[in-house]
């Protein structure tokens, strides 16, 4: 049901006036020039229902398998992706980047959605990557981001962070709202109190040095119980640098008689990083720090019955596979134990090399591997 085109266009032309300047300039000797590589496209997060906030389904493995030479063409309907919601037109929105640029399209059931890797996004363009409401960093909340995305209007956002909009998950307290949002793929994040008016402007640019923390995760990494600290640790953040202790006392105690590890994915400047510390530690990060280059983080790893079958999330057990900025690991039930019994699986690891997003997918028993160049 999908249709999928080429989209860039053949390199010929510019081979062949390479060729001519070369030889013009060093007569009896041939210059080569290499076809520059297409526009990366990564499907981040792809959802189909009554949205922004009725029942609905997540599609994203399914959507992702459907990217073909870099573009995607699918049918947003029931056939695809089932009927979450019956007696409802139902929407497909579909979060992604190219290039490392993060880009969001969303169509009615029964529209066309389609993506070009040569798609450019508006200057000023505004992507909501999740929004919270409630009593945080740690108390009771809410996911609200599809209820705030669909309130993006002209790639600006005004919503007031009350009861009326979201419900209250934590009665009696004084909550508040977060954003995380790129504009032009840059990171930034935006909190105010109950009550208050969150506004966000297609012009704001972040300040040189701006720290978003993407994922906090305390506990048995990579993959023994753990607890997800992320909105405790970005309330830690001040004048966009951050230090933070490893313990208990901050964290809780997910994985009793274990020696525990903090790892905090985050952004500078829209530039994905890294870092992870081991119990009693502490956890510095700088909004001067730059990656080293060819800087390698893993942002999504999934091993199972792709693009929609059983599967595990095996993201945290990767990413302790990445060794001086590499990766290779096999695609095997040794690795990852068997979340889909008698099914071949797949291997899919979504990553930021340098800040570009890239994904790689392999079958099961065959070995996936990222150069520390990226490749």
């Amino acid at each position: 049901m999908t249709r999928i085109a080429r989209i860039w266009k053949p390199a010929a032309l510019v081979l062949a006036s390479c060729l001519v300047i070369g030889l013009a300039s060093a007569p009896g000797r041939a210059a080569e020039a290499a076809a520059p590589s297409p526009p990366k496209l990564v499907i981040v997060k792809a959802v189909y229902g009554d949205l922004p906030d009725g029942d609905s389904t997540d599609v994203t493995q399914k959507v992702a398998a459907m990217v073909k030479d870099n573009a995607l063409s699918v049918d947003a309907t029931n056939d695809n992706f089932g009927d979450p919601a019956e007696g409802i037109v139902k929407k497909l929105r579909v979060d992604y980047t190219i290039d490392g640029v993060a880009q969001s399209k969303t169509v009615d059931e029964d529209a066309t959605l389609t993506i070009s890797a040569g798609d450019k996004p508006p200057v000023g363009k505004l992507v909501i990557v999740k929004a919270v409401y409630g009593d945080l960093p740690d108390g009771d909340s809410t996911d609200v981001t599809e209820k705030v995305a669909a309130m993006v209007k002209d790639n600006a956002l005004s919503v007031d962070a009350t009861n009326d909009n979201f419900g209250d998950p934590a009665e009696n307290i004084v909550k508040k709202l977060r954003v995380d949002f790129t504009i032009d793929g840059a990171a930034q994040s935006k909190t105010v109190d109950e009550d208050a008016t969150l506004t966000i402007s297609a012009g704001d640019k972040p300040p040189v040095g701006k720290l978003v923390i993407v994922k906090a995760v305390y506990g048995d990494l990579p993959d023994g119980d753990s607890t997800d600290v992320t909105q405790k640790v970005a309330a830690m953040v001040k004048d966009n640098a951050l230090s933070v202790d490893a313990t208990n006392d901050n964290f809780g105690d997910p994985a009793e008689g274990i020696v525990k590890k903090l790892r905090v994915d985050y952004t500078i400047d829209g530039v994905a990083q890294s870092k992870t510390v081991d119990e009693d530690a502490t956890l510095t990060i700088s909004a001067g720090d730059k990656p080293p280059v060819g800087k390698l983080v893993i942002v999504k790893a999934v091993y199972g019955d792709l693009p929609d079958g059983d599967s595990t999330d095996v993201t945290q057990k990767v990413a302790a596979m990445v060794k001086d900025g590499a990766l290779s690991v096999d695609a095997t039930n040794d690795n990852f134990g068997d979340p889909a019994e008698g099914i071949v699986k797949k291997l899919r690891v979504d990553y930021t090399f340098e800040g570009a997003a890239k994904s790689k997918t392999v079958d099961e028993d065959e070995t996936l591997t990222i150069s520390a160049t990226g490749e």
